[in-house]
């Protein structure tokens, strides 16, 4: 996003979490001079709001980052709102990838160690708050190495100069229940009790997950569920690298509905959850429309069994009551609709669709749109609607143009007469010859506007046509041919069509 965009969702974010203990974790300072100005402007932005939530800073365990991040949380300062997330790779084979210290290298890893706690030292004398990750904690052990003892000295490290929260990611999906003993939760209980018994004061411990396997939101739960975890690290609309992280709004709704009852909760303001993801999605990272909570087809319904019972009782198919994140239940016609879906449709559109005729109305409809394996919208069924209430149906249009003299052949089905010809000479125009046979049966209406442009100025020009009759009320239809004069006579054909099923049909 822009730096004007980044620092209006910081604002969006605050002002929905409501709350003294949220955090806002603003990206990464010391990655470019426009990310340094964003985190320095929240950073400076945090009176704005009286319960604005702490502001943090992501920064490599390198001490020209972590002086650089500190420059830009600086402003932060003296509401002492400020905190300084700092990470260092412990997976063996990530660790010897990333920065070259390979497992049985002790005395790098002693070194290591040192570093940690010097840099720890640096951000607290700076008097920040201060949250160390040890990267991709949840593959301690991978390809037969086991980094747990290195863990737990460079946690150690960090807490004894003061680190008080203790990140504990799953950095590129290494974690499930299925591991059983090794699941990293577990391995959060066993350092947590390790640092308990060293240590007097409180640490915080979080857990960060990223959803390459699709079980972010559920390994945040359980790690919150366990104890020690208190922290969790989400986003919204799963951003952040890959797979993204943790939804912010799927673990929200899923405190609110099954977690309040034992006295944890959240004051995360859900009606705007909406609001901010499609920000999100505006600006920064499309959503997939099938994604839950707040996306598109989260309240959408479009099988008959579905909105039928869902005519009867709103909440029926749905999981929660989508006005809780300022939502709305939708039923989308396709497919496998029913009958009383299209009828409430046409209805709510004003247009009559009696009972006895619902179900060939709604069978035309699909059959209209055969193409179509998806929902069509409401505007498309009406046009569908409008289709099978045609009275003049055109098989087919030739027509000549002599001197002063037009002649007009149809082939049409004319007021429940199929298959009919009709042939008429004018002296005007075919447009003319055609309204004089349509005034036989519907007399009363004059032409008022008849316009056409060109689309294209090739020989493949297209001719739009907009015409607009009027009796009682003006109507208006718009048609496209190559032929001028046969886009004006389909026009005019729908703009009578319009003006018939208005009449006869519109409540």
């Amino acid at each position: 996003m822009t730096f004007e965009q980044n620092i209006k969702y910081a604002h969006m974010i605050a002002q929905a979490m409501n709350w003294w203990n949220h955090i806002i974790e603003s990206w990464f300072a010391a990655a470019s001079n426009t990310d340094f100005e964003i985190v320095k402007e929240i950073s400076s932005q945090i009176w704005a709001i009286e319960w604005w939530p702490i502001i943090a800073s992501l920064a490599q365990l390198r001490e020209s980052q972590i002086i650089r991040t500190i420059e830009a949380l600086e402003p932060a300062t003296k509401y002492s709102k400020w905190r300084l997330h700092t990470y260092f790779p412990v997976d063996p084979v990530l660790a010897a990838a990333s920065i070259w210290l390979e497992y049985n290298d002790y005395p790098a890893k002693k070194k290591a160690i040192e570093e940690i706690f010097k840099l720890c030292k640096l951000a607290k004398d700076s008097w920040l708050e201060v949250q160390f990750s040890p990267e991709w904690y949840s593959r301690l052990e991978n390809n037969g190495m086991n980094n747990f003892d290195f863990v737990t000295e460079s946690i150690i490290a960090a807490i004894e100069w003061w680190a008080t929260i203790i990140n504990c990611p799953d950095t590129i999906w290494w974690s499930h229940r299925l591991q059983w003993e090794n699941y990293f939760v577990n391995n959060i209980i066993k350092h947590s009790q390790i640092v308990s018994k060293r240590f007097d004061h409180n640490i915080i411990w979080s857990a960060h997950c990223h959803n390459d396997f699709g079980v972010a939101v559920d390994n945040s739960i359980n790690a919150a569920i366990i104890w020690p975890v208190s922290q969790i690290e989400c986003t919204i609309n799963w951003v952040w690298e890959r797979a993204g992280n943790a939804s912010m709004e799927q673990i929200i709704m899923i405190i609110k509905h099954f977690w309040n009852k034992n006295g944890i909760y959240t004051n995360f303001d859900l009606k705007m959850l909406k609001t901010i993801s499609d920000f999100i999605a505006v600006n920064m990272l499309p959503r997939q429309p099938n994604s839950p909570i707040v996306w598109d087809n989260s309240c959408r319904h479009t099988s008959w069994w579905h909105t039928n019972a869902i005519i009867e009782n709103p909440l029926a198919y749905q999981p929660f009551d989508p006005i809780e994140v300022w939502w709305e239940i939708s039923l989308v016609f396709g497919p496998q609709s029913w009958w009383n879906h299209a009828k409430i449709i046409i209805e709510k559109s004003w247009y009559i669709c009696e009972d006895s005729e619902k179900a060939k109305i709604a069978q035309f409809i699909k059959d209209f749109y055969s193409d179509r394996r998806k929902w069509i919208t409401d505007s498309e069924l009406v046009q569908a609607y409008l289709e099978y209430r045609k009275i003049i149906k055109i098989r087919k249009i030739s027509y000549a143009k002599q001197e002063n003299t037009a002649s007009i052949k149809v082939s049409w089905e004319f007021f429940w007469e199929d298959n009919l010809e009709y042939s008429i000479q004018w002296d005007n125009s075919p447009l003319a010859a055609l309204k004089e046979a349509i005034d036989k049966k519907m007399p009363g209406y004059e032409i008022i506007s008849s316009s056409s442009q060109s689309r294209w100025w090739d020989k493949n020009a297209i001719s739009i046509h907009k015409i607009i009759i009027k009796n009682w009320e003006e109507f208006e239809w718009i048609w496209e041919d190559q032929d001028i004069e046969k886009a004006a006579m389909k026009a005019l054909i729908d703009a009578y069509n319009k003006a018939y099923t208005t009449k006869n049909f519109r409540k």
